[in-house]
């Protein structure tokens, strides 16, 4: 059985129910209750469009032919409609809705030439007292079809579906639904409990894809922390997390063994308990240099995978709140954690991160900022419920691939510059580039480039 149900998307109530609060807000005296609408046109161009590695072979009808990398440019065009309002106690309620049309310049035989995908964003900010803040945000995107490129393991299975010689692709449309909330209590002048809770899920149409594809989220966390003076804070957390994928027990697939189609199960729970503690450099909440630590257990859905536990989940941070015209965080995180790779249930995850802003100039009309990160995965055939090698030649060749010593890691960096530049309070301009590099042994290696630009008026 499931650790985790399979609910369908909740942003229509949520959003039902975020419109009832903003009625009862409405009984307070008024603030500002503006709408807002703007438009974006952007372009980008990609040197891989479909990811692929260097090199890339695609065997069609038996004859192992390269794939090429292609590039491809996009160009977009996205109206936002958003609400804002906000009451004499200072509740703020903000909605936002974000269609987006897309078109390609060089989408793959059989893909789409545009697209059209969807986003819709609900956020409540209220005060239950003087002591007690209540943040509740839900976020809500559908993407349309696009290309998808078949990696070797597709094509093994289903060959009559290359027998003209053609690469094809499939729809692959989805949704996610994102939904935080936040509960900050102060308890006395010094002490505060912070409470948390999250909902995600992702829904493929393709029968297939959700097979494997469709995933939920669930997390709970608590924290306590006292002031002990105007730099240094600390105390104690404890964080709650379920996660699943499908595990293809909806589709009807051909196994090579003889027993019928096996689940793979890749459902985990853990909870992690430690400490942490932040110093305030300055004392005025601009530098902060904070810290944490705890004690992962780990349970997995599938029954032949043991409980696990170990140390980890930690992590160290320096942020940056306006510095002289200066934003950022820099940062290193480790732990174990669900794994981004089915049908693997952990991973162990180690990311070094940095991110920077900067207001240039006495106008503050230029704002300039890079992105990094390098992320180390480590996967196990622990981590592999094995039934997954019964299943398919693709999952009996990832033990192949781990090796002897049974071990395979995904390396990967990426690195993002940006600039936007506002020419009137209506009016701004931005451009980016992105660089990322993987190198794998559990799935395919790639490197790519992209390079963009937007432009965005404001009308209301």
């Amino acid at each position: 059985m499931s650790l985790l149900n399979k609910p369908v998307s909740v942003f229509p109530a949520i959003l039902a129910g975020v419109v009832i609060a903003s009625v009862a807000l409405g009984q307070e005296a008024h603030k500002i209750s503006p709408i807002g609408l703007s438009l974006t046109v952007g372009v980008k161009q990609t040197d891989n469009r479909d990811t692929i590695p260097d090199g890339y072979l695609i065997p069609v009808n038996g004859v192992d032919t390269p794939q090429e990398k292609e590039d491809d440019t996009e160009l977009w065009i996205t109206p936002t409609i958003s609400f804002f309002h906000e009451t004499g106690g200072g509740h703020r309620l903000q909605l936002s809705y974000k269609p987006s049309y897309t078109a390609y310049d060089n989408p793959r035989e059989g893909g789409v030439d545009n697209e059209l995908s969807h986003e819709a964003r609900a956020a409540l900010l209220l005060f239950i007292g003087p002591r007690t803040q209540v943040d509740f945000t839900d976020r809500y995107w559908w993407n349309g079809a696009k290309d998808w490129h078949y990696g070797e393991e597709y094509i093994l299975e289903h060959p009559e579906e290359f027998a003209d010689d053609s690469i094809d692709t499939r729809n692959d449309d989805y949704y996610n639904n994102h939904l935080d909330l936040a509960i900050n209590r102060i308890v006395t002048a010094d002490l505060s409990l912070k409470l948390g809770a999250l909902w995600r899920i992702k829904r493929y149409d393709d029968e297939e894809i959700a097979a494997f594809g469709d995933e939920d989220e669930y997390g709970l966390s608590a924290a306590l922390v006292t002031r002990q003076n105007r730099h240094l804070s600390y105390g104690v957390f404890t964080e709650y997390t379920a996660f699943d994928r499908n595990n293809g027990e909806d589709f009807e697939a051909d196994p090579t063994s003889s027993s019928g189609t096996p689940r793979i199960d890749v459902g985990v729970q853990y909870i992690v308990t430690g400490v942490q503690a932040s110093y305030d450099l300055f004392g005025n909440q601009n530098v902060i240099l904070s810290a944490r630590t705890g004690y992962n257990f780990m349970t997995y859905e599938a029954d032949a995978m043991e409980d696990s536990d170990s140390f980890g989940d930690s992590v160290v941070e320096l942020i940056l709140f306006q510095q002289e015209r200066t934003s950022g965080r820099f940062g290193l995180r480790y732990g174990k954690e669900y794994a981004n790779i089915y049908p693997y249930s952990s991973q162990d995850n180690t990311t070094l991160f940095g991110s920077v802003s900067r207001i240039i100039g006495r106008s503050s009309k230029l704002r300039v900022g890079a992105d990094a990160e390098f992320r180390t995965r480590t996967y196990e055939l622990d981590d592999l419920d094995p039934d997954a090698a019964n299943y398919s030649r693709y999952f009996e060749n990832l033990f192949e691939k781990l090796g002897p010593d049974g071990e395979g890691k995904r390396d990967s960096t990426f690195a993002r510059l940006h600039a936007n530049y506002r020419w009137t309070d209506d009016f701004s301009t931005s451009v980016f580039y992105t660089y990322e590099d993987v190198d794998s042994d559990v799935d395919n290696d790639y490197t790519e480039n992209t390079i963009g630009l937007s432009a965005t008026y404001k009308f209301l």
